[in-house]
């Protein structure tokens, strides 16, 4: 019998997530993270339109997406709380699929 794994809570789990991925946007640009740099966007729309909209702008340059990604992921861990981050995760592992905000 394996021992458990640790859960860790949706916070840290979403900041090792998007450390891993700042580090291949950097070597890759924002295309290596459409589903991710999407999720974002939604879960940020609402406290931070304008850079949200800014990250996913198919007419943007890369670097304004770039530093779209910077703003977006430090407004996630920084002002966004739990809630957030959980709904985030979820976005990404499919599990919210086409799912509002949460309340």
């Amino acid at each position: 019998m394996s021992a458990p794994v640790p859960v860790r809570p949706p916070s840290v789990e979403l900041a090792h997530v998007l450390d891993q991925a700042a580090h291949r946007v950097a070597e890759m640009g924002t295309s290596a993270e459409p589903r991710l740099l999407e999720a974002m966007s939604q879960v940020a729309a609402q406290s931070a339109p304008g850079v949200a909209a800014a990250l996913i702008d198919p007419g943007g340059t890369e670097i304004s997406r770039m530093r779209a990604f910077g703003l977006v992921h430090t407004h996630l861990l920084e002002a966004l709380g739990p809630r957030e981050h959980a709904w985030l995760l979820d976005l990404l592992d499919g599990e919210a699929g086409g799912l509002e905000r949460p309340a």
